[in-house]
């Protein structure tokens, strides 16, 4: 074997022995058997990097089994049972984009992140933590998850699976009704957060709603494709989502807004919580659809909800579409507002 050695600053000839080593790792020292290289010019020892980087991780190993620190393939196996990719897996345990992938490497995770992993072996447990942290994952991703682990949740346990919104989605409604998308409720909800932080405060729950239809319609008229794909009624205050209500109530369940009862006759708030994070939301549309869902709520942040009932009852896609019904999205043509 062949090394540079630091002393004579030769490629030289090494013989490898073995020697006791202590390692002080998180304040507990381990005796590790490091091997060193033996210079047969000079005859100094010295440790290469990779002897260094292996005697470390062996006093790493030890550590863990003194410790009862989880092991890199440990988490491989955890990761692989549920089909995931490390980069999923931290989004699941919100924890840093690169920190599972240094933790296979070798490197050790904290006692606290250690016991965190290690419940995830328990499905009732991983889903706990996916439906906390799902909507940082693509819709793709939420649904693969799902299909996997289906079947490993009793439901004795009392853990409820994801559900979509009490509303199918329309499958036999397509074209002019859904502005050529197919209805994506997780879609609606997103834009809904984003509605609320790019208005600064609260909105009640009608003027939310009618944003939402004119960003829809909006982006229908700009793009020729709307943002959701959700179908709009006409009802007496205006447009709205279709099934509305229980999509809200979905939304609140799931976490993308918080909705709060108010005294006044007005109707419910509808706010951000903590968990809201803008560039997650974000990652899920393109940047003219961006561009739109910030032009509308520019336009129509400071509108009451009574305004923006009256602007809508302006529009022919209110007055021409039959009580009830959904409004075509070939209205979106007409829009006075934009």
């Amino acid at each position: 074997m062949k090394a540079v050695c630091p002393y004579c600053e030769k490629l030289t000839e090494v013989r490898v022995a073995t020697a006791q080593d202590d390692y002080t790792i998180r304040g507990q020292k381990i005796a590790v058997a490091a091997e060193r290289s033996i210079c047969t010019t000079c005859g100094n020892e010295f440790a290469t990097a990779e002897q260094m980087r292996k005697a470390l991780l062996d006093g790493y190993a030890k550590y863990r089994t003194l410790n009862d620190i989880v092991a890199p393939g440990e988490i491989v196996r955890i990761r692989a049972k549920y089909g995931i990719s490390q980069k999923t897996f931290a989004k699941i345990l919100d924890l840093g984009e690169l920190t599972i992938n240094s933790y296979e490497q070798g490197s050790l995770p904290s006692k606290a992140n250690s016991n965190l992993i290690r419940l995830m072996d328990d499905p009732i447990n991983f889903l706990k933590m996916f439906r906390e942290n799902r909507r940082k994952l693509s819709a793709r991703q939420v649904c693969k998850i799902e299909e996997k682990i289906k079947g490993d949740v009793p439901l004795s346990q009392g853990v409820r699976y994801h559900q979509e919104p009490p509303i199918v989605r329309p499958e036999n409604i397509s074209g002019t009704l859904t502005g050529y998308r197919r209805p994506d409720p997780e879609k609606l909800l997103l834009v809904a957060g984003l509605v609320v932080f790019h208005s600064g405060r609260q909105l009640y729950k009608m003027a939310l709603l009618k944003i939402l239809f004119y960003v829809d319609f909006v982006a229908s008229k700009k793009l020729t494709v709307s943002v959701t794909g959700w179908p709009y009624a006409r009802l007496p205050l205006g447009p709205v989502p279709e099934n509305y209500k229980q999509l809200l109530a979905y939304g609140e369940q799931e976490g993308y807004l918080e909705i709060t009862p108010t005294d006044d006759e007005l109707g419910e708030l509808c706010g951000l919580p903590g968990s809201f994070r803008r560039t997650e939301a974000e990652s899920h549309f393109s940047p003219n659809e961006l561009t739109i869902v910030e032009e509308v709520v520019a336009k129509l942040k400071d509108k009451t909800a009574t305004e923006l009932k009256n602007l809508t009852h302006q529009e022919r896609a209110w007055k021409e579409t039959a009580p009830s019904a959904l409004i075509s999205y070939s209205y979106a043509a007409d829009l006075v507002l934009f």
